[in-house]
């Protein structure tokens, strides 16, 4: 049987590609497992570069913290002797928690050097710019660091090098060395005179101790007799009604912090007491009240003096208004404390008459606020020309509050009164319409410790 066969025939000259395909894949692996090599090399050193950025964040916050620790010993203002001391002492700690975190030895920081240190480089005698102080800032960059390269050293990438850089702020707030210290914590205008008047007799205003704020006034008037008027927020409007003449300057600020403020809390909140005498205690409201004995009265809710009530202490009082949850006292700053926190209200033609503040209690001034507590704490507002009036002897501290002196536009000035004999720490002061603001007499607040603001990064 025939049989039929089949052949190819081939082109004189023809090329036979035969295992090209397999050269062109062996290329393609290698660039391939490059590739990956370099992915997993990269990879680690991203995991050591976060290492190092939370050991330079932990350096950092140690020095910041060293730093206000030991300034605050030297309430502030310490010796050029005790600032280099300190700044000693902080680069200490910052190199300890690098080596703690990452392993950085002692000997690692020589020749580090930082183009953009502060202004203070204490270690620079030992080859080191890279802890560097200035301003309430510590700037700490940690030396170079290089990342081994596991895979990717076959082509050539012995090493990965990374770094890291961070700066902590320290700050500690002077105490009070002001008669009216409006704070401005809110920003924006601190003390708003308006058509009003505020007269101080007996040391110096002083606004935006705690963030920039601005003076602002309309056709009203405000006097420092026995001191200045400082701010930190520009030029006020119509300057020219300041008496003396405005000086803008770096301002203290009042502390923030209350003494035996705890002594309250987890306490049962009592409804209003039916009065007209009425007893210290912890109580929602005392509006009922017209006259209080001697001791310290907790509000955690709204008081409204009106009509031709006439109020007043028989003895020192303290009204201390804080917050509540679920009928027991809670500051203000704890999650689930009840909003709004406690005020006082006299409108119309009520008048107040308050002495303190009590013996029985540390709180400082005679109408004294949790300084969580934002809602408006103290207002005096006459709707009509009858006289609303307020006395008080001992002083208002609402460091995170603002007090309003209301009346009608155009009423005359003694419509709305707020006669305050004693120091005066608000957040916002406002004398809408004509009212007006005296504060005068006492001795001013004694200077001492300064307060600490938490440390933090800032970069």
């Amino acid at each position: 049987m025939a049989e039929l066969v089949l052949t190819r025939r081939t082109r004189p000259g023809a090329r036979d590609d035969r295992g090209a395909v397999a050269v062109l894949v062996a290329v393609f692996v290698t660039v391939l497992l490059g590739l990956c090599a370099i992915v997993v090399d990269l990879g680690l050193a991203r995991a050591m570069q976060r290492d190092a950025q939370t050991a330079s964040d932990s350096a950092a916050l140690a020095a910041a913290t060293t730093m206000q620790g030991l300034m605050f010993l030297s309430n502030g203002s310490p010796s050029a002797t005790k600032l280099t001391d300190a700044e000693g002492q902080a680069v200490t700690a910052a190199k300890t928690y690098a080596r703690l975190n990452l392993g950085i030895a002692d000997a690692d920081w020589k020749g580090c050097s930082d183009p953009h240190a502060l202004g203070d480089t204490p270690d620079a005698g030992a080859g080191n710019t890279c802890i560097s102080f200035g301003g309430g800032l510590v700037r700490v960059v940690l030396p170079q660091q290089n990342s081994p390269s596991i895979f990717s050293g076959v082509f050539g990438t012995q090493r990965i090098g990374y770094g890291s850089t961070s700066t902590g702020q320290w700050e500690l707030i002077p105490s009070a060395s002001c008669w009216l210290c409006v704070q401005g914590q809110a920003g924006g205008v601190g003390l708003d005179i308006g058509d009003g008047t505020a007269w101080e007799s007996s040391g110096d205003v002083r606004v935006g101790t705690r963030v920039a704020a601005t003076v602002s006034a309309r056709t009203g008037w405000m006097w420092a007799l026995s001191g200045r008027i400082l701010y930190t927020g520009g030029t006020p409007t119509n300057a020219w009604r300041f008496f003396p003449v405005p000086q803008t300057t770096s301002t203290t600020s009042a502390v923030t912090t209350l003494a035996n403020a705890n002594t309250w809390v987890g306490q049962s909140v009592s409804t209003s007491p039916a009065g007209p005498e009425c007893r210290p205690g912890v109580y929602n409201t005392v509006e009922h009240c017209v006259q209080f004995f001697a001791g310290t009265y907790v509000l955690t809710g709204s008081t409204d003096f009106t009509g031709t009530a006439s109020v007043s202490s028989m003895g020192p009082v303290t009204f201390y208004l804080t917050c509540s949850h679920e009928g027991r006292v809670t500051p203000c700053g704890q999650p689930g404390h009840g909003s709004p926190g406690g005020s006082l209200t006299w409108s119309a033609s009520a008048s107040l008459n308050l002495s303190g503040p009590a013996t029985d209690t540390a709180l400082p001034a005679t109408i004294t606020v949790d300084p969580d507590n934002t809602s408006p704490q103290v207002l005096v507002k006459a709707l009509t020309n009858a006289a609303s009036r307020a006395y008080i002897t001992g002083g208002i501290f609402a460091p995170g509050s603002s007090v309003v002196v209301q009346s009608t536009p155009g009423a005359p000035w003694w419509t709305a009164d707020l006669d305050v004999d004693g120091p005066i720490t608000v957040d916002r002061l406002t004398l809408s319409g004509s009212g007006a603001l005296f504060s005068h007499h006492g001795t001013p607040p004694a200077t001492g410790s300064p307060t600490k603001v938490p440390v933090h990064l800032v970069d």
